[in-house]
């Protein structure tokens, strides 16, 4: 499914992410416990755990670059904004997604020139999407099914953030480690 929402472009603050160290708060009725917890106490009250979201997880700051900026202005953004994919922009649409590897795969390993090739020259333009409310397990699953690391979330079918591979680890380690 792709957006028809007209977003705010070109933010570039850091992802808001919940603090290492901090604890799930999976459901209003869940307060601050873990997922084993949460777990542990379903067997009790023989119901279903609360899941944690992807809203959880997400990166919130939608980080954009434009369809006709070059390969070399992408590989720059892909460092100084410190992420592994950015939306692709048309004025004030999305109109795709590009990662890191795929700059490698499509782009360099191709030989394309940096200076002239432009980003609409490897961008993927159907963007999978998911909504804020499903359970992470979801973008693990969808991640798995289409070989791809990253996801665009949805809230409503307008696009609030990104869920990355490097976020469901997060995810599995809080899990296992909670």
């Amino acid at each position: 499914r792709e957006s028809d929402s007209s977003p705010v472009v070109g933010q570039t603050s850091k992802p808001q992410r919940r603090k290492e160290n901090a604890s799930h708060t999976a459901s209003p009725n869940s307060g601050n416990l873990h997922h084993k917890e949460q777990l542990a106490m379903a067997e009790q009250d023989n119901a279903e755990p609360a899941q944690p979201t992807i809203r959880e997880y997400m990166a919130k700051n939608v980080k954009t670059i434009s369809v006709d900026a070059t390969l070399k202005e992408l590989s720059q953004s892909f460092t100084t904004q410190g992420v592994s994919a950015l939306l692709v922009t048309d004025g004030d649409k999305y109109v795709g997604i590009v990662s890191d590897k795929r700059l490698a795969r499509e782009g360099i390993a191709k030989g394309l020139n940096v200076d002239t090739t432009t980003v609409r020259a490897i961008m993927r333009s159907k963007m999978l999407t998911i909504e804020s409310n499903q359970p992470v397990r979801e973008a693990q699953a969808m991640m798995k099914a289409n070989g791809v690391r990253h996801l665009v979330v949805t809230e409503a079918g307008k696009i609030v953030g990104i869920v990355t591979i490097s976020d469901l680890i997060r995810y599995f380690t809080d899990f296992f480690e909670g």
